[in-house]
């Protein structure tokens, strides 16, 4: 598995068929969603966040990723769901892929994971972001929580592990084949 950054995610995507359904979890403003859209040659991207609030619908990331995913048509949903809520919405082994990047708090990451993973279908990828930094040291990163639940899952289930092979400075994404 050759990723060198996670706005290589659509082309890897294409290049080992997995253009069937997909989805982001934790989706904030839209951005990565419509990145993947636009290289992407896929059926359809659930974009999945709760953008808390009274009224999810007014909030200003929504109206942002809602604008930006309009273009999409329909290869785009937008689910407006906690990431327990929205994934009894999907089947079991009926996606493709499926990227974290929701709540980063050890236990959320866990669940996240154990939630998703049987989402995926033989074949597929689960993946995620800020699973640790090529340029900081362990002790300095914001969300060691991402790593050690991802670290953790991966042993359990006897997986390996790859991560962005770019060296660049951000966050580094990690990636699980089913």
């Amino acid at each position: 598995m050759n990723i060198l950054n996670r706005n290589n995610l659509s082309v890897f995507l294409n290049n080992n068929n997995l253009t069937g359904i997909g989805a982001e979890v934790g989706v904030k403003n839209g951005r990565f969603s419509n990145k993947i859209l636009n290289k992407w040659h896929g059926e359809l991207l659930y974009s999945i966040d709760c953008w808390s609030g009274d009224d999810p619908t007014k909030n200003k990331r929504y109206v942002n990723t809602k604008n930006l995913l309009e273009k999409h048509k329909n290869r785009s949903k937008i689910i407006i769901a906690t990431s327990e809520r929205a994934r009894r919405r999907i089947k079991n082994n009926s996606l493709d892929f499926c990227y974290i990047d929701a709540d980063h708090n050890y236990q959320k990451v866990k669940k996240d994971i154990n939630w998703w993973w049987v989402k995926i279908k033989k074949g597929g990828i689960l993946c995620g972001h800020d699973y640790g930094y090529n340029f900081k040291p362990r002790e300095e990163w914001p969300w060691p929580g991402v790593r050690k639940a991802v670290d953790e899952f991966c042993k359990q289930n006897k997986l390996a592990i790859y991560t962005d092979t770019e060296n660049h400075q951000k966050a580094l994404s990690w990636y699980i084949k089913k």
